[in-house]
C-alpha cells in the first residue's frame, strides 16, 4: 500500500487547485489602470490614486480563460494519473510472490508430500525459495516515480522473510 496514496496525492492537488480558484473568484483584476487605491498609496503615495473603469472583472473570469493555465491544470491531473498507473505496474514486481502470504505454509507443504517428491524435488523446492530470497535482496529498496518515491525496503524485508520462513519449515519436515 503507498503511504499516501495516489487518490490522496491527487485529492490534495486538486484541494489545492480549487483553494486557488476561489481565492481568486474574490480578487478583482487589476492593471496599470485599475489598480486599487490601496495598492497605489503603497507604491506612490505622492500621486492622487487613478480611478478604472471597473470592468476587468476578477482573476478568476481571467484564469478560466487563459488556454495556457488550462493546459497545464490537465498535464497536472494526468501526471497524477499516469504516476498511479506506473506506480501499480512497478508493484506488480512484488504480486506474483503474494502466495508467500497469502498461502498456508502447513497446507502447501501437505499438497506438496501428497505427490511424494524424490529428494531432488525437494532440493528444487528448497532452491525455488532461496531463488526468491536473492531476487528479492537485490531488488533497490526505492524507486522514483515523476514526483514520488516509493519506499519498498520494509516490503522487500518482509518477502525476503516469508521466503525464508517457507524455506525454513520446508527444510524442517525434510529432516523428519
Amino acid at each position: 500500500r503507498l503511504v499516501p496514496s495516489v487518490e490522496e496525492i491527487q485529492a490534495a492537488i486538486n484541494g489545492g487547485a480549487v483553494a486557488v480558484l476561489k481565492c481568486s473568484k474574490m480578487i478583482e483584476a487589476w492593471d496599470t489602470v485599475t489598480i486599487p487605491k490601496n495598492v497605489q498609496l503603497i507604491l506612490n503615495p505622492n500621486l492622487p490614486p487613478v480611478q478604472g473603469t471597473g470592468s476587468q472583472g476578477t482573476f478568476y473570469d481571467r484564469i478560466a480563460q487563459d488556454r495556457e493555465i488550462l493546459k497545464v491544470v490537465l498535464l497536472l491531473t494526468g501526471s497524477i494519473q499516469s504516476a498511479k498507473n506506473q506506480c501499480n505496474q512497478y508493484l506488480e514486481q512484488f504480486s506474483e510472490h503474494e502466495w508467500c502470504w497469502k498461502d498456508d505454509i502447513v497446507k502447501a507443504y501437505k499438497d506438496f508430500k501428497a505427490e511424494e517428491p524424490s529428494l531432488d524435488e525437494f532440493e528444487s523446492k528448497l532452491k525455488y525459495f532461496v531463488g526468491i530470497e536473492n531476487k528479492v535482496e537485490h531488488m533497490e529498496g526505492q524507486h522514483q516515480i515523476s514526483a514520488l518515491m516509493l519506499q519498498t525496503t520494509s516490503l522487500s524485508k518482509s518477502l525476503r522473510e516469508l521466503a525464508n520462513k517457507w524455506k525454513e519449515s520446508f527444510a524442517a519436515e525434510l529432516h523428519k
